[in-house]
């Protein structure tokens, strides 16, 4: 079982800018998962512009002794590493994906910690399967 969580973007604010396009988004799954994901709508012009941008989020979450961050091929993880090892049911991540031109929404599997970039097609198509 799955929740997913649809944000519109503002089709005129992607379409204002050329080129590939990148968005960031945070995933958390722990306590609060259901409503502790989101989509900020920051669009970025580079790879490395994003990257940068989750790299700074993941590490604001690092502690010491419980939370740790690893680099992944599209942003950052961070997971629980207290008393018993890895957890992976407290884990999050800042990852970053290419815009597709028409892109409409995201869906964020919070359970598992999975993004998939929608377009409005897919995104009525979703909600109509959850209805």
């Amino acid at each position: 079982m799955f929740r997913s969580i649809a944000v519109s973007f503002n089709q005129n604010q992607i379409k204002m800018k050329q080129g590939k396009k990148y968005i960031a988004v945070d995933t958390w799954n722990g306590e609060g998962y259901s409503s502790d994901n989101g989509v900020e709508i920051i669009i970025f012009d580079t790879k490395k512009e994003a990257d940068a941008y989750c790299k700074t989020e993941a590490y604001k979450n690092e502690d010491e002794d419980v939370m740790k961050v690893e680099k992944v091929d599209n942003g950052y993880e961070y997971f629980d590493v207290s008393e018993d090892g890895y957890t992976p049911d407290d884990s999050g991540s800042y990852r970053f994906y290419e815009l597709p031109e028409d892109a409409y929404a995201v869906e964020i599997l919070c359970n598992i910690n999975e993004v998939r970039i929608l377009n409005q097609k897919e995104f009525s198509k979703a909600i109509a399967d959850r209805g």
